[in-house]
């Protein structure tokens, strides 16, 4: 049958009396298995040292859709050079989640932390967390469904801790202006090198998804420059 949902009644009828019937109603939803789509969000984060502005990423959340029930979902972190799985990030109870629908899942990486893979069966586990060197990884969803078949879909993030370059135009500076001048006009760009990395990881970004922050004079700052934001 054409995925979707049926219902209707079975008729059972009596051989020897066609008159004497009786109706039991079913309902069938038939479904293409698997995880539908994972997207980490925001793709790349860094180590949260600039308290003073809260748009800076220090975490990641996981964006995802089934395509039908899974009993539970497990989040593994993935070296994409070996495609192996290195770390574990959480578990899921599947209940709640309806298939085709968009979930978003918040704090699956704090700061890159993670729990290293052991390799002991006793023990897969490790107990401390450890955090994870920069670069590029993969999240890896992993549902199982009642009948304890696997599915697994995989996501890149990007983990960085390298300043952005700021380059500001000559005339840019500090200036001095009186109370009837409005603004004062300061150019320039911002060329950020791990996106270069995050490109070749198949990430879909660009040098434009840098920003440029600005903070009012007396709120403790001036201007900031190259916070990512990707």
């Amino acid at each position: 049958a054409a995925l979707g949902t049926y219902e209707g009644y079975i008729t059972y009828t009596n051989k020897n009396n066609p008159e004497e019937t009786y109706q039991v109603p079913f309902a069938i939803h038939t479904v293409e298995e698997g995880i539908d789509h994972i997207a980490v969000d925001p793709p790349a984060f860094t180590t949260a040292v600039e308290a003073g502005y809260n748009g800076i990423r220090w975490s990641v959340g996981l964006l995802f859709q089934l395509k039908s029930h899974m009993r539970t979902m497990d989040l593994f972190l993935v070296d994409p050079k070996t495609n192996q799985e290195i770390g574990f990030l959480g578990t899921l109870d599947g209940l709640g989640a309806d298939e085709n629908i968009e979930y978003y899942l918040r704090g699956v990486m704090n700061e890159g932390n993670y729990y290293p893979l052991t390799g002991n069966p006793d023990h897969p586990i490790a107990y401390d967390y450890k955090q994870t060197e920069p670069g590029l990884y993969k999240i890896r969803l992993v549902g199982t469904n009642d009948q304890g078949k696997t599915f697994s879909s995989d996501a890149p993030v990007y983990y960085s801790v390298t300043q952005p370059t700021l380059n500001l135009s000559d005339d840019s500076g500090v200036y001095e202006y009186s109370a009837d001048q409005q603004t004062v006009s300061v150019t320039g760009s911002v060329y950020d090198k791990d996106v270069e990395a995050m490109k070749a990881g198949g990430m879909n970004v660009s040098q434009a998804d840098n920003k440029v922050v600005y903070t009012m004079p007396g709120s403790g700052g001036g201007l900031g420059g190259g916070t990512k934001s990707v």
